[in-house]
């Protein structure tokens, strides 16, 4: 499952709860030794599953496509790099600091900015797949999918 560094394999815990250890490292540790496939936008270095939720570092040098899930709900934390977050029908800017939580069946896109990779903590509940990633025509969304409204990360 670890295709980053080997370290991370022992980050990946993916375990239940209760053999769950802790772990002490950074995000910049886990983004560094985090390689992209070739053609691929992302990587994502995963952290925990633990039925409920997971939790994985997302490495991004290219665009995230709009998408939805259909049954996770998303948090997400922007830990480094600059991007812009597109959520339902609203682009922010997404800069270290940055939250944004993203409903199940919600619209979402990632737009990096700049050369250096954008790094992320994302928390899914519950535990994500790593299926349930629908991606849609930017023409219009498809049933089950949802926009949101809103204004600049903090407001509300």
């Amino acid at each position: 499952m670890c295709t980053s560094a080997a370290f991370l394999c022992g980050l990946a815990l993916m375990a239940s709860p209760a053999s769950v250890e802790p772990v002490a490292t950074t995000a910049a540790t886990i983004l560094a030794a985090t390689e992209i496939p070739a053609g691929a936008p992302m990587a994502v270095a995963p952290l925990v599953a633990a039925g409920d939720f997971s939790a994985g570092l997302v490495k991004a040098t290219g665009s995230i496509p709009l998408h939805y899930h259909a049954d996770h709900d998303e948090f997400v934390v922007i830990v480094s790099g600059r991007g812009r977050m597109v959520l339902g029908q609203v682009e922010y800017e997404a800069k270290p600091g940055a939250i944004f939580f993203v409903p199940r069946g919600t619209l979402h896109a990632f737009h990096p900015v700049g050369k250096e990779p954008a790094g992320a903590v994302s928390v899914f509940g519950p535990a994500f797949d790593g299926k349930d990633r629908i991606f849609v025509d930017p023409g219009g969304p498809p049933s089950g999918a949802r926009g949101v409204h809103g204004g600049e990360p903090g407001d509300g």
